[in-house]
């Protein structure tokens, strides 16, 4: 996969919530920041962290929420 093939992948991951897409793209050491400020905000590593504290309880704490 090309990075912009891998980065597509990646946001089709997000707008449909395919958690086992992100984690085949990603690797377990991942660091994602989320922004202080908003919700939640930190630093969060691994992948499977990502997912529970970030992308599922985004979904959990707005109806509607999309990437």
């Amino acid at each position: 996969m090309t990075n912009l093939e891998i980065i597509k992948e990646l946001y089709r991951a997000f707008g449909e919530k395919d958690y086992e897409a992100f984690l085949n793209i990603t690797t377990e050491d991942i660091e994602w920041i989320q922004n202080e400020g908003f919700p939640n905000g930190a630093t969060y590593k691994g992948a499977s962290i990502v997912i529970e504290r970030v992308f599922k309880a985004n979904s959990n704490n707005w109806e509607g929420f999309t990437y």
